[in-house]
Formats: C-alpha cells, structure tokens, sequence
C-alpha cells in the first residue's frame, strides 16, 4: 500500500465542504458549499464562477450531465427535490420534488431517466418528470445509492437485511434474497454509499451508525466477505474509477483510501482533510478529487 504525502496536483479553493462532481471530458470540475455551486477548470483550479440554488441547506449530491450543458444537484430530507441547472450561466432549468426522505439520486445509461432512493425509490423523466414508484415500503430502504447491474437490465437496492432487483425497464421487483450477517443493527443504516464491483457478484456498502468500515456481499447469494478495515471514522463516500479496477472512500478521519477491485486490498492513501473528508469522484482512471470540511476541493494522483 503507498502512503502519500504529497500535496494535491490541484486545489480548488473556498467551495468545497459537500459534494464534487466532473464531467466525462475531465475539463470540468463542480464543488458545493451550503447552498452554493462552484465550477471550476478541472487542470487549473481556476473558478469560473459560482451560483446560489434554491435549497435552503446544504447539497448533499451533484452530478455533471454527460451532455456536459447541464447540472444536476439534490439534497436529502427536508424539502428533497433534484434541480436541473445551466452548468455555464447558473439557471435553473427546471426542478422535481422527490419524497422526504430521499438521499440521493443517480441517471440511468439513457441519460434520460434519473432514479431516486431511500424509503422509496422513483423513476423520473428529466423532461416528462414522475415515471412512476419502483418500491415503496413503510420502514426506510437503508441505500443512499442504488446500483446499476452492469447489464443495464437491473436496478439493485439494499434494505436491511435482503437485497432486492427491480427492472430498469418497468420498474417491478425482479428478484431478492436475504443478506446473512452476524450483527444485524449494523445493517440499519447504510446510508453513505454503495457501489458494485466489476464482477457483477460483490458489492460494497459504507455503513452508518459511526461503524469506520466498508462491508461486501455476494449480490447472487447474499454472503457475506470480511469488512475493509483501515478508516478510522464513519465512511461518507464511495466512487468507482471509470474502468472499474480500483475504488475509493473518504471518511470522517480525513483519509481517502483507494481499493484494488479485485484483491480488495488498500493500494493507496493519504490524508485528504483537516477534519471530515465528505465527498470522492475519479478524475480519469489515475486521480481522485475530494472535498471535505476544510472548505478545499482537492485532485490527487493515485499512481
């Protein structure tokens, strides 16, 4: 595992506590702070400019259309709704409202539906709006990210103790299968992330409850594999690189991690922020940006 220590390629300076984005070409890097959107030259660090939106607390999700015109950002709990903004000018286009509880959101391979999740999952049209619910359920989904199966067939959920497959392409219950684990109230909160590795089989979860580990399953059987231990605070984000071979956490100690798909082993860390390091997204295959209570974005070679 390399240690690095070395300051980050890129700094992006003053707004960045929450969420960070990138768009598909690289040249563009998006940070929030409270209520407020910066967007920033992905090489440079250079701001371009910045914008209020609408949400009256922080925003606790962005994401980068691959059109690369337009910005999406959502926040959970009170007043849950997803804005579509002009990624250039700051305009919002156009907005959702999505149950209270809703934690996050993500676009579907059309680029055209998004879904949203947590105590309910529900498909949306960015230009027809609500598609319809894919479950709803009395007691909370415990997912802040829902999966896409790499067939693009399915959509994968957690909800405490099964996991279950909807349709992508009606939205009705596929499959689902219980989760074996030997503490079960570990499993009442996974609310920081989630993600599914290349092979299709193994999925990894960040926990709640303050639990500084990331728990994997088999997805086809429910098995549970050793936790990923190293973090030494809660987990709050997870990220795939775009080809797959390697992922990343940040938590609440201020560390990224970088994990070998594969071996699941640590391959690379460093200490990102004073503080909670509250966001991660690749930049490419060999860098990640992070974000975190310090107020900096920050890129980092992971080579």
């Amino acid at each position: 595992m390399s240690t690095n220590e070395q300051t980050p390629r890129v700094i992006f300076a003053s707004h960045g506590q929450q969420a960070v984005a990138v768009s598909q070409d690289l040249r563009t890097v998006v940070t929030t702070d409270d209520n407020l959107v910066a967007v920033y030259d992905a090489s440079t660090g250079a701001l371009r400019h910045s914008f209020e939106t609408e949400f009256p607390e922080d925003i606790n999700k962005v994401l980068i259309h691959p059109d690369g015109r337009r910005l999406l950002t959502g926040r959970g709990y009170d007043g849950a709704v997803v804005r579509i903004h002009d990624l250039e000018s700051g305009t919002e286009l156009d907005h959702f409202g999505i149950n209270d509880d809703t934690l996050g959101f993500f676009l579907l391979p059309d680029s055209r539906r998004v879904l949203t999740g947590y105590c309910q999952l529900d498909m949306w049209d960015l230009d027809n709006g609500l598609l319809g619910p894919l479950w709803t359920q009395d007691d909370c989904a415990s997912c802040l990210e829902p999966m896409l199966h790499p067939n693009g067939e399915w959509i994968i959920n957690r909800d405490d103790d099964r996991i279950a497959y909807f349709s992508v392409a009606d939205g009705s219950l596929v499959r689902e299968l219980k989760v074996a684990h030997d503490d079960p109230g570990m499993l009442e909160e996974v609310d920081h992330g989630a993600l599914l590795l290349p092979d299709a089989r193994r999925a990894v979860f960040a926990v709640g409850n303050g639990v500084p580990v990331l728990e994997v399953f088999d997805i086809e059987t429910g098995e549970r594999f050793s936790p990923l231990e190293g973090h030494a605070g809660q987990v709050q984000a997870l990220a795939l690189s775009p080809d797959g071979d390697r992922f990343a956490s940040v938590a609440d100690d201020g560390f990224v991690r970088v994990w070998d798909s594969i071996s699941l082993e640590c391959v690379w860390t460093a200490k990102a922020h004073e503080g909670k390091a509250a966001d991660v997204t690749f930049c490419g295959n060999e860098a990640v940006i992070t974000v975190g209570a310090d107020g900096d974005g920050r890129l980092w070679d992971v080579v």
